[in-house]
């Protein structure tokens, strides 16, 4: 609602009907009154009650606003997805609505990011989020928004690739711990010490099962988020 009213130096205002009734009590420092029930494209008046107490009124009238409609659909991207985006524009009126823009909504901000004007997407994190879509006031349309879904799924997870340690000579005081495995690999018993003829030892990988599926993958744990593999260990003998 939109608001002309003689200006009075006075920082409350009462709104009343005809019949006397209150609609409205604001302070006017902020330049808003809002009316607490319909009285669109109706003259009415208000009084004012200044600081000193001196009564004064005014005529005021409200009109209303056309409304926009928004037309956006929700996204669906996979983790590792770029080049996505919310894309949304403004079907009431047809030509002369308010400028679009983006925002994430409060609480989506761990798994996206949204460009304000060009609602590109940045990934985060697997989930569910939420972006805002606004249609700015116009002269003659109201602010108008839409809620935009964006379902974030799991990824394939990347290919497992065992390490192979180069070869020891066998040494009692020696254990796995001694030998170091690369790509974030870790001996699942490190205080085993390494024999000739041996099967393999078991080594374990963290992976980051919460944005990429390994539920087929061989050797994954969802309890440990881990992928166990037996890795080849060539110990020699000792002279």
């Amino acid at each position: 609602n939109s608001m002309q009213m003689t200006e009075i130096d006075t920082p409350v205002a009462v709104l009343l009907d005809g019949e006397g009734n209150v609609l409205a009590e604001k302070n006017l420092q902020d330049g808003s009154l809002k009316l607490e029930k319909e009285q669109r494209n109706t003259n009415l008046s208000a009084t004012f009650t200044g600081v000193n107490g001196t009564p004064a009124s005014a005529k005021v009238r409200f009109t209303s606003k056309k409304q926009q409609s928004i037309a956006a659909d929700d996204v669906t991207v996979t983790y590792g997805d770029t080049g996505k985006s919310v894309s949304a524009s403004v079907t009431t009126p047809a030509t002369g609505g308010g400028a679009i823009s983006y925002a994430v909504k409060s609480g989506s901000e761990d798994y996206i990011d949204v460009n304000a004007s060009t609602g590109a997407l940045t990934i985060k994190k697997v989930g569910t989020a939420t972006v805002v879509v606004t249609a700015a006031e116009t002269s003659t349309y109201a602010q108008a928004t839409k809620e935009v879904t964006v379902t974030i799924n799991k990824a394939a997870a990347p290919a497992v690739t065992v390490p192979t340690p180069s070869a020891v000579t066998y040494d009692p005081a020696k254990t796995l711990a001694d030998i170091t495995l690369t790509d974030g690999w870790a001996w699942v018993t490190s205080t085993t010490v390494p024999t000739v003829g041996n099967s393999g030892y078991e080594a374990a990988l963290t992976v980051d099962d919460a944005n990429y599926d390994y539920t087929n993958v061989e050797g994954y744990d969802a309890q440990t988020h881990t992928v166990t593999r037996t890795v080849s260990l060539t110990v020699n003998k000792a002279a």
